[in-house]
């Protein structure tokens, strides 16, 4: 039985210091690292869920509550945390469909219908946690919850570009 030589087995198996020497590239995709996908999604939650605090304190009928009364700061880090995972989910099952079926009101309206779109899948969240200990509460469909889902979007991409000019490129 004959043993691969060390250079064999060194492009076999490449470790994260050879990813490091080709750029921070696995598997010779340019610009695509598979080190980097999780931390990239625990911001992009870490960013939802601080979208959905700004939504909340800067919106009176849009409320934090829980089974057992005013719920404490941990429970709702770890609730705002649940709801942004979930609402990221339901963006990225739910509304690709709905945005599909709705393209031609959208293109009508010269794309204000996403909006709407927007209202109704925060509005869909909303119920899906709505089964949690700790949850979210909209007192008023149309306004409050177009103007949350108007906020959320606005300060997720606002901290989504701060975050992309101040991380490093590889």
């Amino acid at each position: 039985m004959r043993l691969p030589n060390s250079s064999t087995a060194s492009s076999l198996c490449s470790t994260s210091s050879d990813s490091a020497k080709t750029g921070g590239t696995l598997l010779g995709a340019a610009g695509f690292s598979w080190q980097d996908y999780p931390m990239s999604y625990i911001l992009r939650t870490i960013v939802t869920a601080a979208s959905f605090w700004v939504a909340l304190w800067l919106l009176p009928g849009m409320q934090l509550t829980s089974d057992t009364g005013a719920p404490d700061t941990g429970e709702s880090i770890i609730a705002l945390l649940i709801i942004s995972v979930v609402f990221g989910l339901i963006n990225g099952v739910v509304r690709p469909i709905v945005s599909f079926l709705s393209l031609p009101i959208t293109c009508l309206t010269l794309g204000l219908f996403t909006l709407v779109i927007n209202a109704a899948m925060l509005s869909l969240t909303v119920w899906a946690t709505s089964f949690l200990p700790v949850y979210v509460t909209i007192d008023n469909f149309f306004w409050t919850t177009i103007l949350a889902a108007l906020i959320i979007a606005v300060v997720s991409t606002l901290v989504n570009r701060l975050i992309s000019t101040v991380a490093p490129t590889h």
